[in-house]
């Protein structure tokens, strides 16, 4: 779950990969990159939930946003 300075409803996203550092996701919604939102990931005991800023916004062929943002 997404949740951007930028806009007033969070959505959903689908995590790509995740570390210590960062995260790698795809998304409907395109983000510009410096723009920090709040990430919200999992269910349950193993949840997190963390600002990021993004670092890379690519269009990809299915009209998706591959998005890479750096845990602040």
């Amino acid at each position: 779950m997404m949740e951007s300075q930028n806009t007033t409803d969070p959505w959903e996203v689908i995590i790509r990969d995740v570390s210590r550092h960062g995260v790698g996701f795809s998304s409907g919604v395109p983000l510009e990159i410096g723009e920090m939102c709040l990430i919200r990931i999992g269910m349950g005991p193993m949840k997190l939930a963390k600002r990021m800023r993004v670092v890379n916004c690519e269009t990809r062929q299915d009209r998706t946003y591959a998005i890479g943002g750096e845990f602040c």
